[in-house]
């Protein structure tokens, strides 16, 4: 695990899980500051400036006209997600992106938005050890709750990218109702690989994580909520917020 605490969490706009605008034409990306608009990328996406964030820069790409964040993410998406990253790379490093699909995977928002900022290059996050790009890894030693992993192969076309987070999703699905669980999880793309983790809760008295957590890096508002993962266990929290391994 990589913990960072930082005072720019507690200023993030977050919807409560019963907060019609979760599902309304509103909120921040219909209307968003233009001195933060960096880009539009296609006909369907806007990016800005996260001001929000644990690494700068760091990107917020959205759906320019409403789309739920319980939606899974399209070929549209993933083609523009794949683009943003492609141009920030020669000047920024590898990129990468994560997916928060419902609440219970840490939305913070009902607006359909991924997230894109560097990849840490001092923290080896446990999706890089998936071995294969045909075979979905489940099993990666060291790893207690329930993850999907593909490998990427080098020039990747979009639509191979969309199947292999296709057949990860699935695979997701298909866990979660067996289990009796909702349907939200978690999406975390670099070049090399995507990954998908079903999740089960939020998080609990305030202690969650988003998909960045889910994959090891915990962002994190104050020392309180640093203190509760400690409480409740590294793993054993991890497990609880995801499923666990069988």
């Amino acid at each position: 695990f990589e913990f960072r605490i930082s005072l720019a969490l507690k200023r993030k706009p977050y919807l409560e899980r019963d907060d019609p605008q979760r599902t309304a034409d509103k909120g921040p990306f219909l209307n968003p500051d233009p001195d933060f608009v960096v880009a539009q990328v296609g006909s369907h996406h806007a990016l800005k400036l996260n001001l929000c964030c644990m690494y700068r820069p760091a990107f917020v790409l959205y759906t320019r006209l409403f789309e739920p964040q319980t939606q899974d993410l399209n070929l549209v998406d993933v083609e523009a997600a794949r683009a943003v990253m492609a141009a920030l790379k020669p000047t920024l490093g590898p990129q990468l992106m994560i997916y928060n699909c419902g609440v219970d995977a840490g939305s913070s928002q009902g607006h359909k938005h991924v997230q894109i900022f560097p990849q840490p290059t001092h923290f080896p996050l446990y999706p890089q050890k998936a071995t294969s790009e045909n075979e979905i890894n489940s099993t990666i030693p060291g790893v207690p709750n329930l993850h999907f992993v593909l490998r990427l192969p080098q020039a990747v076309t979009t639509e191979q990218t969309y199947h292999s987070l296709e057949r990860l999703v699935s695979a997701a699905r298909d866990t979660q109702t067996a289990c009796g669980m909702g349907c939200d999880y978690n999406v975390i793309m670099a070049e090399e690989w995507i990954c998908a983790v079903p999740r089960r809760l939020v998080g609990k008295d305030g202690v969650g994580a988003n998909g960045a957590g889910m994959v090891g890096l915990v962002w994190l508002r104050d020392q309180a909520e640093r203190d509760g993962w400690e409480s409740f266990g590294l793993t054993e929290h991890l497990v609880r917020l995801g499923t666990q391994r069988t």
